[in-house]
C-alpha cells in the first residue's frame, strides 16, 4: 500500500487490529503487537476503528518521507502518549478521491499540446 502524508488538523480513522494484523504480523520481540512501523501495541487496540483529529505532526528528519502523528481526544490509559504512523490510518473513500483528483492536476499540468 502506499500511504500519503496527514497534515495538522486531517480527521483519521484507526484501522481495525485484525487487518493490520493480516497486512504485517505479530511483532516478533513484543507480544500482543503487531509489527507495523513503530509497532501498534495491545493497549492501543482500543482506538481501532475510531476516528481522531491529528494534533501534531513530527516530521523525521532523517527520512523525510515517514512522519509520526500525535492524534487529540484520544485517551491515554496510564497517560501514556501514543505515536500513530501513516499505516495505521484507515483510508477513507474521501482521502481517495482527494489523491485522486491531485493525481489528475499533476498529470493535467504536465501535459503538452498535441500539435495538429
Amino acid at each position: 500500500m502506499n500511504y500519503k502524508k496527514y497534515e495538522l488538523g486531517d480527521t483519521v480513522t484507526i484501522r481495525e487490529w485484525d487487518d493490520m494484523l493480516a497486512e504485517y504480523g505479530p511483532h516478533e520481540s513484543a507480544a500482543n503487537s503487531i509489527a507495523i512501523p513503530l509497532s501498534f501495541v495491545f493497549n492501543m487496540k482500543y482506538s481501532c476503528g475510531k476516528k481522531y483529529r491529528i494534533s501534531s505532526v513530527i516530521y523525521n528528519s532523517s527520512n523525510k518521507k515517514e512522519h509520526k502523528y500525535k492524534l487529540s481526544g484520544i485517551y491515554n490509559p496510564g497517560n501514556i502518549s501514543f505515536v500513530y504512523t501513516a499505516e495505521m490510518f484507515q483510508e477513507t473513500g474521501r482521502s481517495r478521491l482527494k489523491d485522486m483528483a491531485n493525481t489528475i492536476n499533476t498529470y493535467a499540468k504536465n501535459i503538452e499540446e498535441i500539435p495538429e
